[in-house]
């Protein structure tokens, strides 16, 4: 991944400390009476939302375009499959 620098820097430890919570996280939540709470339509789709629109903004942020290719094909597809899943008729 071309965003994390290999010296092992403070950010590093950082996003590693953040996937290991997360794991921990989707791993005992179902498994007690929050995870009920948790996992509702709206919390999955905030959470789901929230990290392709932040690097999105951070991929414009910076002059490579490279990235922004990469976003773009993200918002692209995810739009399809959107479209495809949306009844007009109102049925799913």
């Amino acid at each position: 991944y071309k965003y994390i620098d290999p010296t092992g820097s403070k950010d590093v430890k950082i996003h590693v400390l953040y996937i290991a919570t997360a794991i921990v996280l989707v791993a005992l939540l179902p498994l007690t009476n929050i995870g009920q709470y948790v996992y509702t339509e709206l919390t999955v789709a905030l959470v789901g939302a929230m990290y392709p629109v932040y690097r999105s903004t951070k991929a414009v942020c910076t002059p490579d375009e490279d990235d922004d290719k990469v976003w773009l094909q993200y918002w692209m597809f995810g739009g399809v499959l959107f479209m495809t899943r949306c009844d007009p008729t109102g049925h799913n």
